[in-house]
C-alpha cells in the first residue's frame, strides 16, 4: 500500500526487478484506481485518465501523505517497462468476520465496489 504514493512509479518498478532474484515474485496492493478515482466512492467517477497528485490525512497523523492517482495502464505499462510478466490479479472482497468491526455500510459498499488491487508479478 505504498505504490500509490511514490512519484516515479517506472523506476520503482525497475528498482525491484533490478534487486529481485529470477523467477521470483513481487507482490504488491495499491487503493483500487477505482476507488481512488471517486474518494472511497463518495463522489461521482468524472474522470478515471487524467494522471494527478492529491494529499490524503490519515486520522492518526499529523501531516498530509501525497498520492499519486493512476490508472490501471499506468500500472500495466509501467511493470511491462521494468520487465516483470502479471502472474495474478486480485480485487479482493471483505469477509464475513469483518462485519464485527466495520460500519455495516462501509462493509456492503466495499463488498460490491473493490477498495483495494493487488498484483502478483513474476521475474
Amino acid at each position: 500500500m505504498v505504490l500509490d504514493q511514490v512519484k516515479d512509479l517506472d523506476k520503482a518498478f525497475k528498482e525491484v526487478y533490478r534487486v529481485l532474484k529470477k523467477g521470483r515474485k513481487f507482490i504488491f496492493s495499491i487503493a483500487h484506481p477505482l476507488n481512488s478515482a471517486t474518494s472511497n466512492f463518495y463522489e461521482s467517477l468524472t474522470d478515471y485518465f487524467t494522471k494527478r497528485k492529491g494529499y490524503f490525512k490519515p486520522s492518526a497523523m499529523k501531516e498530509k501523505i501525497p498520492y499519486y492517482f493512476r490508472n490501471f495502464e499506468d500500472y500495466s505499462q509501467a511493470i511491462h517497462q521494468a520487465g516483470f510478466l502479471i502472474k495474478r490479479i486480485l480485487e479482493p472482497k471483505p469477509i464475513p468476520e469483518a462485519k464485527k468491526y466495520v460500519p455495516i455500510d462501509r462493509y456492503e459498499k466495499f463488498s460490491k465496489l473493490p477498495d483495494i488491487l493487488v498484483m502478483e508479478l513474476i521475474k
